[in-house]
This record gives C-alpha cells, sequence and structure tokens, in this order.
C-alpha cells in the first residue's frame, strides 16, 4: 500500500550520510538502533552543525516529557521550555544547512510527537501540548524548505517504540504529498484541507462604524 503513495527519494540508508537525531525518548533509542542495525551513521543534534561531512537530514523527538502532569503552578515555565526547545531545533536545522551539511534538494526533516497518535483530534486530548510547538514548527519549514522533504509524524506514546521505528522509516521514503502523519493501532491517517459547505446566513452579521475584528489561527 506503501507504494500507491510514491517514492520521496529519500531514505535512512548507509551511503545516505548521517542522519541527525535530536531529543530524548523511548522512540528516539527504538529508531538510534533500528539506524545502527542498518549502518546508518547517527549524529547526535547537540554535536556544532558544522560537523563532519553531509548529512541524510534531521529527525527531532518530542515526548513532552517536560509539560509534566498538567499541574499549571509552573506554567509560565514550562511554557518558555518549549519555547527555548522549539527555537534551538529551529538553529540546528539552520545551521546544518548554513554549513552545507543538510541539501534542500535531497535532504529531510522530521518531526515525531507523542500526541496519541491523532495530532490531538482524538476524543482524548493530547497530554503532551508541547508536540503541539513541534507540529508547528515543523509545518512552518515544509514552506520555507520546498523542495525538501518535511513531515511531522505523531504516534501513540503507549505502544511499543520498536513497533514505530520502521514505520518511521517508511515515512522518509513514501508518500511526498503528506505533511501531517498519524500511526496509532496498526492504522495511519494523514492530514489535509477540504472544502466544507457552509451555510448561507439568514442575514449579514451587523457590524458597528468601525469595527475592530481580532482574526486568529495558525501554522500550529
Amino acid at each position: 500500500a506503501a507504494g500507491l503513495m510514491g517514492r520521496t527519494g529519500r531514505a535512512a540508508d548507509p551511503a545516505g550520510g548521517a542522519v541527525v537525531l535530536s531529543g530524548s525518548w523511548p522512540q528516539r533509542d527504538a529508531f538510534e538502533r533500528f539506524l545502527c542495525d542498518r549502518g546508518v551513521p547517527v549524529e547526535d543534534g547537540t554535536a556544532p552543525a558544522d560537523g563532519r561531512g553531509p548529512v541524510a537530514g534531521v529527525i527531532m523527538f518530542d515526548d513532552g516529557a517536560g509539560w509534566g502532569d498538567g499541574d499549571d503552578r509552573d506554567l509560565d515555565a514550562r511554557c518558555a521550555s518549549v519555547v527555548e526547545d522549539s527555537v534551538s531545533r529551529f538553529a540546528l536545522v539552520k545551521g546544518l544547512l548554513q554549513a552545507g551539511r543538510l541539501d534542500r534538494s535531497t535532504g529531510f526533516v522530521l518531526g515525531v510527537t507523542a500526541m496519541g497518535g491523532t495530532a490531538g483530534y482524538g476524543a482524548v486530548p493530547a497530554r503532551n501540548p508541547s508536540g503541539g510547538a513541534l507540529a508547528g514548527l515543523v509545518k512552518a519549514l515544509s514552506l520555507e524548505l520546498a523542495p525538501m522533504l518535511v513531515k511531522i509524524v505523531d504516534v501513540d506514546p503507549e505502544e511499543p517504540p520498536a513497533v514505530h521505528a520502521r514505520l518511521i522509516a517508511d515515512e522518509l521514503e513514501f508518500d511526498p504529498l503528506s505533511t501531517e502523519v498519524c500511526l496509532a493501532g496498526g492504522q495511519r491517517w494523514s492530514i489535509g484541507l477540504g472544502d466544507i459547505p457552509i451555510p448561507r446566513p439568514d442575514s449579514a452579521p451587523r457590524l458597528p462604524e468601525r469595527p475592530v475584528v481580532v482574526v486568529t489561527g495558525g501554522l500550529g
């Protein structure tokens, strides 16, 4: 079925250069073992960006561990931590590009989050809001770094990490048109935009002479 979605021209392959891994999480550890078993060199995302030779791509993992149990007593500190993580992730990708180690035409950037395998749209709300920050960053990068392959992949953290390693590798090789992908319960979803019919109101809304309208929302 994966072949029907088209190939990306990317892969985690020993000949393609090192894969930079950022973040700390059992999913990251499982994927690192997956790469090492196949002879793919791995580089830690905390290493200097101007290091050894070209890299195939970057995979950033977010487990939301820094968010805690939802208690809002330290909300400001935790929000600041999410912002700091986003800045450091952006700096990592930017540094590799500026150093000429990451190629826009052949490289990839993947983000892996733990929002339940539903991107936060499931019946149970996402427990780790920090995943939304990584998702927003990756979706913004998908617009800025074209034609690079850029995806956000959300998984269920309750599932065995080894199960996701092969599936994450598949996302590098297949379906170049999807930016947001969810993996849970042996199923895969991709998120896209579609037309929704909007009923015509009986009358136009009435606004004051000089209205102030707030427009909110965005890639995150």
